[in-house]
């Protein structure tokens, strides 16, 4: 199946026990464990080939002159129908046999909605069945039949997920050292924040969206929070966009120091425009000799550039955060990695010259992407872990 922001497709067998109403697949990739596996029988290596279009589903809710984008949402299916969402996160009801649409739900009420997302879940007992899924800051819990909010669910028929996260972050450290958890670094909420946005009579917009990330960085032990400056309006140059975003970092960088967290920009890939304009670690690294601010380095962001052992090497004070990654060329670059080693970065080259020219921080491993789910979260961590602790020790780190 592929869901793009404009359409999802089906492709199916026109066999009458395919379309058993009885059959589900009601969690993300099939179950707990993320097998993507089926006990069905009816589509098997001699028939694959047989596959027609069954139906097409047009959510038609992009707005006008959007650009083409896509969903890594896995619909699921329960007693016949398809429960999933397009890449605008509008949550879709469908006939599973037909593609007719029985509901629809916007949790953004009209706003663009968008980022990352991964659909939706079911939950049942005995007659109260529901479907699950965040929206923004929140969950929401919908009817399955109607896709009616359930009102007494939380606060009319959402909770919000930052309690205990924003508004008591050392309750939060506490649960999760309580669960042997730790933490070496903490993604700011970047899909919150722009530093584009002018101060206003309330101070700094994006230092209020990172406030709540730098507090709980700094409850978690003062630990490193890495940031993208946001996108930029339509047909404004780079060149203005950096300014504006250099002019507005003081505050931010002037509360990470009152509370003693290191504060990094990451350079983040060019396909995620809507994320962030610093895409490259050239433009990084001035961005923070112009602001003070530090250096994630993402090394799929970065691994093409020239000259990068001499870029390491005068500016190691400035990276913070190594995040580590593979790639294989010819695929796309948006939100797909490979496990370290399978891919066409030369790693081992890259990293050793970052720990050459004196890098002694932390590396964070990125895994997702098609290939990664395919094989699994838990066989690919391990792999990558694996891959990566083998050289750190060969090299005697």
């Amino acid at each position: 199946m592929k869901f793009f922001l404009t359409s999802i497709t089906l492709a199916a067998l026109f066999f009458a026990a395919c379309r058993n109403q009885d059959r589900t697949w009601s969690a993300y990739k099939a179950d707990a464990e993320s097998t993507s596996y089926s006990p069905l029988k009816e589509i098997n290596k001699e028939n694959v080939g047989l596959l027609k279009t069954a139906w097409t589903f047009l959510p038609g809710d992009a707005e006008e002159g959007a650009r083409f984008s896509g969903s890594q949402c896995n619909p699921i299916v329960i007693d016949g129908v398809m429960y999933t969402a397009s890449a605008r996160h509008r949550i879709y009801a469908l006939d599973a046999a037909t593609g007719k649409k029985i509901w629809s739900f916007d949790p953004y009420d009209g706003g663009p909605g968008g980022g990352s997302f991964r659909g939706v879940t079911y939950w049942e007992d005995g007659a109260d069945k529901r479907i699950l899924f965040t929206g923004g800051d929140d969950l929401f819990a919908l009817e399955a039949l109607t896709g009616k909010l359930i009102r007494d669910f939380g606060t009319g028929g959402k909770v919000s997920m930052n309690i205990g996260i924003r508004d008591d972050p050392k309750a939060a450290v506490a649960a999760m050292n309580a669960a042997g958890i730790a933490c070496s670094n903490v993604t700011g909420d970047s899909l919150g924040v722009n530093l584009l946005d002018p101060v206003d009579a309330d101070g700094s917009p994006a230092l209020r969206g990172l406030k709540p990330s730098l507090d709980f960085a700094a409850s978690l032990g003062k630990r490193p929070c890495y940031f993208t400056t946001g996108p930029t309006p339509p047909r404004m140059p780079t060149d203005e966009a950096f300014d504006r975003a250099v002019a507005n970092a003081a505050p931010i960088l002037a509360y990470a120091k009152k509370i003693g967290v290191p504060l990094a920009l990451e350079h983040n890939n060019a396909a995620h425009r809507d994320v962030g304009f610093v895409n490259t670690l050239h433009h990084c690294v001035e961005f923070s000799q112009a602001t003070g601010i530090g250096i994630c380095l993402e090394i799929q962001n970065c691994w093409i550039e020239r000259d990068l052992p001499r870029l390491f090497r005068e500016n190691m004070d400035r990276i913070t955060v190594v995040q580590v990654s593979d790639y294989l060329v010819g695929e796309t670059t948006r939100m797909n990695r490979r496990v370290l080693g399978d891919g066409s970065i030369p790693l081992e080259w890259l990293l050793g010259q970052l720990l050459d020219a004196g890098y002694k921080g932390m590396f964070e491993i990125e895994t997702l992407g098609p290939a990664i789910e395919a094989e699994g979260y838990a066989s690919a961590i391990r792999r990558s872990l694996d891959w990566l602790n083998q050289r750190l020790i060969s090299w005697g780190v």
